[in-house]
């Protein structure tokens, strides 16, 4: 099952204890319902889309709690695993998480240089005047680099590093 986010409007200036949003959630291709949250620690909407109802989206809900279970193990600080089902509200926050995450990525890389070394993500802002190859170049000269920065990758494979590097 395919879940994705159309016309997410996100406001980052509501967003208290959850994020403030609304947006279109599509499953498999097909307007679900919309979704939306105010930003002040409650859960989630789900209001379903012209010619949805409520029992289209409980059978969603119903196939992600039926299928895998979430690792959460990350979350403790412990040697044991943890595991919770999956939702439509949890797979609608990674969605927006993402997605802000991809612009946040995004920005980075129009004003630095950014490379992995030694596990961890660096980055040297770029100078005015300066062509960004032209500087690739000159910050991996300067930081022995071997390696294609997140700047030289496909976005997806950059994201991918972004996020394995736990920089968010």
């Amino acid at each position: 099952m395919k879940i994705e986010l159309k016309k997410l409007k996100h406001l980052a200036s509501l967003s208290e204890e959850t994020y403030c949003f609304s947006a279109q959630v599509w499953v498999d291709g097909v307007h679900l319902c919309d979704a939306s949250n105010h930003g002040h620690g409650g859960p989630d909407e789900f209001h379903p889309a012209k010619g949805k109802t409520d029992a289209d989206i409980e059978a969603v809900e119903k196939a992600l709690k039926d299928g895998p279970k979430l690792d959460v193990s990350y979350l403790y600080r412990d040697s044991e695993k943890h595991e919770m089902e999956n939702s439509l509200e949890i797979v609608v926050g990674d969605l927006i998480t993402d997605h802000l995450d991809r612009k946040n990525l995004q920005r980075i890389l129009k004003n630095n240089v950014a490379f992995e070394q030694d596990g961890k993500l660096w980055t040297v802002k770029t100078r005015k005047g300066v062509d960004l190859k032209q500087w690739i170049d000159v910050v991996k000269v300067n930081n022995k680099i071997r390696n294609k920065t997140l700047n030289e990758m496909p976005f997806d494979e950059a994201f991918a590093t972004f996020k394995r590097l736990g920089v968010i």
